[in-house]
């Protein structure tokens, strides 16, 4: 990742260049909490549809403390998963038996 942008506040589509994601993963991010407004991002007029800017070195940051935690903090799903016990309830071959 580089940083050739003079301004300490980019454009949604800098960001997602230089984070390496999408935009919606960015409105994701925001919508989720891990980038907080003023100082992850902010509106760039005062107004609900101004176009959003990001600070690139705080969103990176933030980024590699996310990426840091524990897979079950990071994605809940995959711990429920990994909890759930084989032959539980499902659409194994019991429930096609019974379809059939």
């Amino acid at each position: 990742m580089h940083s050739s942008l003079p301004s300490a506040w980019a454009t949604a589509r800098d960001a997602r260049l230089h984070l390496g994601v999408s935009e919606k993963t960015l409105s994701r991010w925001r919508a989720a909490g891990l980038l907080k407004p003023g100082e992850h991002w902010r509106r760039k007029f005062p107004s609900p549809n101004s176009p959003v800017l990001y600070r690139l070195d705080q969103c990176e940051a933030a980024m590699n403390e996310a990426t840091a935690r524990s897979a079950h903090l990071l994605e809940p799903s995959v711990a429920m998963s990994a909890g759930r016990k084989r032959g539980a309830p499902g659409r194994g071959r019991a429930c096609r038996q019974r379809l059939a």
